[in-house]
């Protein structure tokens, strides 16, 4: 779990960040991971704060594999 730091955002839009392993199904070169992205921010507009959070955390995740 990770939270965005105050200071750049108003408080709404601060995003909390949590990603869950799933152990159970995982082997030696794989693991299944859920990425949850959330703040208070309402959802008016599809390109938001807490959706380039997520997009960025994503890309992140997907470059950097091993």
């Amino acid at each position: 779990m990770a939270r965005e730091v105050p200071g750049k955002v108003p408080f709404a839009k601060l995003v909390v960040v949590e990603i869950l392993i799933d152990k159970s199904t995982a082997t030696e070169t794989e693991s299944k991971m859920s990425v949850v992205v959330k703040n208070e921010e309402l959802p008016l507009q599809t390109d938001n704060h807490c959706r380039q959070l997520f997009i960025y955390v994503k890309e992140a995740i997907e470059d950097c594999r091993h």
